[in-house]
């Protein structure tokens, strides 16, 4: 059985648009901002040896909530860049759009497995997932 981890990385709070320091290196994600607080936008891997980072930019308006016919408004691009913490090595990154939903509706989902695999649910429901596999 493959044990999930979405065990966040705790170096403080790290405002927007902020790189973020953690085991010596400096790691930067590609969106201006993290989708919760930084710590709930990054992932490490149980080992510590891999790091997720979560990020966003778009709109994400609340309209007008005394309105019924005014909904919220998101829209933007979501990016999960995929670092190997010794090295501070970036990886790879995952990159798409979201329409319609919060850029944490699914990327809350995501978790890492057995080391070296990143899962991230490309919908709300886990029916579609991506697998990211790195070979050390």
């Amino acid at each position: 059985m493959l044990v999930p981890s979405r065990e966040p990385a705790w170096p403080g709070v790290v405002t927007n648009g902020q790189p973020f320091v953690y085991a010596s290196h400096t790691f930067i994600p590609s969106g201006p901002k993290w989708v919760r607080d930084s710590i709930g936008s990054t992932l490490l891997s149980k080992d510590k040896t891999y790091l997720a980072l979560i990020s966003w930019d778009g709109r994400w308006d609340f309209g007008n909530p005394f309105a019924m016919i005014e909904w919220l408004r998101r829209d933007g691009r979501y990016f999960v860049d995929l670092y190997h913490v010794p090295s501070g090595r970036k990886l790879g990154l995952i990159q798409g759009t979201f329409h319609d939903v919060p850029p944490d509706g699914f990327t809350d989902s995501s978790f890492w497995i057995d080391g070296p695999k990143f899962v991230l649910p490309l919908d709300t429901r886990m029916r579609r997932l991506m697998v990211c596999e790195f070979t050390k």
